[in-house]
């Protein structure tokens, strides 16, 4: 049911009252006379798309996989076409030995265009590219995840825990480390480092894939999931 409302002034619908004498975009079509000057609120609700309308793409996730000779710049090119098709990584691993690449990037995009970027992926002349579909995986922004982590005392531990997070865009609430000295024949024979960790991780960041990267820092590192 529509509603008719006075030309000159009217309570929105939202309660803000609007003059629609003032208006400069008007919310609907007037008629030619002063008396049949009205509007009905069905036109003033409708009479344009709102942003809530608006389509929604269909987004599709996938990994790129990649070795063999590249540059810098390649992985620029690769990000660049990635962004101009709308897509992001959300999660890349790039790693460079002279002029040698691996590479393992988690990419999310619109589905109309996945054929374009996984076919700029497969271009490269130098790369060897495998590309297997994934899954969006999401969690609640605002939930905290506990970890604990056990490794041997090494010097530098604390700056790779540090760094390794910063670099996914993980925020550390708080971290509580200790040192257990663990005494030979001779007297101390070595450490053991344990941290207790509170982080917040980015929407599309795993903790199960935080907890590997933490572990592979060292062969003895052991990272358990507490929440």
């Amino acid at each position: 049911m529509c509603l008719t409302l006075d030309s000159h002034h009217t309570n929105h619908p939202l309660g803000q009252k609007i003059d629609l004498d003032q208006t400069q975009q008007p919310l609907a079509f007037y008629t030619e006379t002063k008396a049949e000057q009205e509007l009905t609120l069905c036109d003033a609700l409708f009479s344009r798309p709102s942003h809530a309308f608006r389509r929604h793409h269909m987004n599709t996730t996938f990994i790129a996989n990649f070795v063999g000779k590249a540059t810098p710049s390649t992985i620029k090119k690769l990000a660049a076409v990635t962004h101009e098709n709308g897509g992001k990584w959300l999660i890349s691993k790039v790693n460079f030995i002279e002029d040698q690449v691996a590479a393992v990037i988690k990419v999310e995009m619109p589905t109309e265009n996945v054929a374009t970027v996984q076919q700029a992926f497969k271009e490269q002349p130098y790369l060897t590219v495998e590309i297997v579909e994934s899954s969006a995986h999401t969690h609640n922004a605002e939930t905290i995840f506990q970890i604990r982590l056990d490794a041997n005392d090494r010097a530098g531990i604390v700056n790779e825990i540090t760094h390794l997070l910063d670099d996914q865009g993980i925020d550390i609430l708080d971290m509580d480390c200790q040192r257990v000295f663990i005494a030979g024949g001779g007297g101390v024979s070595s450490s053991l480092f344990t941290s207790q960790i509170a982080l917040r991780l980015p929407r599309n960041v795993l903790i199960a894939d935080v907890a590997k990267e933490l572990e592979s820092l060292s062969e003895d590192t052991r990272v358990v999931i507490q929440q």
